[in-house]
């Protein structure tokens, strides 16, 4: 496997992911770069105005013959696949991803959070379960590994609002726009950023909970792969508190990310934390 590269992926695209993966021991480090660069790769397929289902095609059928022991010329997705194999994936979690970005690329608009939860579980919640299962976690935390990923994911949505929605979709269900006054057509008028605050700071408020809940298994962790996890998590909960701060932050052009003095202060703090004063 070519680490370096997947590695270079992996920098190239989550500073926040990066970081906190090189903090990982070298066995479950280069696992996980594999992870990131594959669902990074089909994420960038399907993320955008007019998503690539051709190649995005292409990719899940080569990996449905690499799933098969079926020879494929896609590097990545043979790592992929030796990764999956080696540490136990359920294939079924692997369609659901393939199966949420389908939905992400077609579905504009999500009724309400049971309906946007199809979504997110599979893009991030299955992640949750990819990571469990290369860390080594029993099955009793993987219900919280899924909440745990899906709260990034809704402060990921809370970031981008204005970037989805020039690509036509709307991460916020429609019936909690509807409970703040607002509706798909105008939530983003200048003249209703109070009312978008107020759905902002709820879907942020959904996304801590979830992470307060997952964070009840972190017992379940060894001390070096907890500290990658829990500095992922608290550089995810960064970028959503600045979110509630200051919730026009998301109408600049710049993306919202931690820079690397934070990343190092929150790296310091949790090893403290974690190695001097046993708090999990």
């Amino acid at each position: 496997m070519n680490i370096n590269k997947y590695s270079l992926i992996t920098k190239k695209y989550s500073n926040t992911f990066y970081y906190s993966t090189l903090i990982f021991p070298k066995e479950v480090r280069d696992k996980v770069f594999v992870l990131y660069s594959f669902v990074r790769t089909i994420d960038n397929l399907m993320d955008s105005k007019k998503p690539d289902i051709a190649k995005f095609n292409d990719l899940r059928s080569s990996f449905e013959k690499a799933w098969k022991g079926e020879p494929v010329n896609n590097k990545l997705v043979v790592d992929f696949v030796s990764v999956a194999k080696s540490n136990n994936f359920s294939k079924k979690w692997i369609d659901d991803f393939f199966d949420a970005q389908i939905l992400s690329a077609k579905k504009k608009t999500y009724n309400d959070f049971d309906d946007l939860k199809k979504n997110i579980y599979g893009v991030a919640g299955v992640i949750g379960l990819f990571m469990s299962k290369i860390i080594g976690l029993p099955k009793k935390v993987y219900k919280n590994a899924v909440l745990l990923g899906e709260s990034m994911q809704i402060i990921n949505c809370m970031r981008d609002i204005v970037e989805d929605y020039k690509m036509g979709r709307i991460y916020i269900p429609v019936e909690d726009l509807e409970k703040f006054g607002l509706s798909v057509d105008n939530f983003l008028n200048k003249k209703n950023r109070n009312k978008l605050k107020e759905v902002i700071n709820f879907q942020l408020q959904r996304a801590f909970k979830f992470g307060e809940k997952a964070s009840l298994s972190f017992s379940y962790f060894d001390k070096r792969n907890l500290l990658a996890v829990k500095t992922s998590f608290d550089l995810y909960c960064f970028i959503g508190k600045k979110i509630l701060k200051d919730p026009e932050i998301i109408f600049q052009r710049k993306k919202i990310k931690p820079g690397l003095l934070f990343i190092l202060l929150t790296f310091f703090k949790n090893f403290f934390n974690i190695y001097f004063l046993g708090r999990k």
